[in-house]
């Protein structure tokens, strides 16, 4: 894995959640990379006080993609194990503060048909009911 090459921001599933953010969300303000807010979330939505993390599946260790990496496999474990550990206390602190956090897997939104879009829409529907 060549680490230059991976984008913290500007990603291709970031850009395509934010693309339906905007089309199911008109009229809502949608803050991208929101400054001050624990964890760099790469949403906010303050309508819904709604926190918006879209996780790699490799840094964020996805349950359904994760494989362990063969090379500095003692590097790499730490640097995953320590990630999931950040998100789980960034998670809890969040919410803490009255955020609802929501995780969004890159798998969720790879491809065209984007596996995971209508359970992301059914979640932002039912916060949107409970804001009303």
């Amino acid at each position: 894995m060549v680490m230059s090459r991976i984008r913290s921001y500007g990603t291709t599933p970031e850009l395509k959640v934010q693309e339906l953010l905007e089309r199911w969300l008109p009229g809502e303000e949608v803050v991208v990379h929101p400054e001050g807010l624990l964890g760099h979330p790469d949403f906010y939505v303050p309508g819904l006080n709604l926190v918006i993390f879209v996780d790699g599946c490799f840094f964020h260790k996805c349950r359904q993609h994760y494989v362990e990496p063969v090379q500095n496999s003692e590097y790499w474990s730490a640097k995953i194990k320590r990630n999931v550990r950040r998100d789980k206390k960034v998670r809890h602190e969040l919410r803490a503060q009255g955020y609802i956090v929501m995780r969004i897997w890159e798998h969720d939104v790879r491809g065209k048909k984007m596996p995971g879009k209508d359970l992301i829409r059914r979640r932002i529907r039912r916060l949107q009911k409970q804001h009303g």
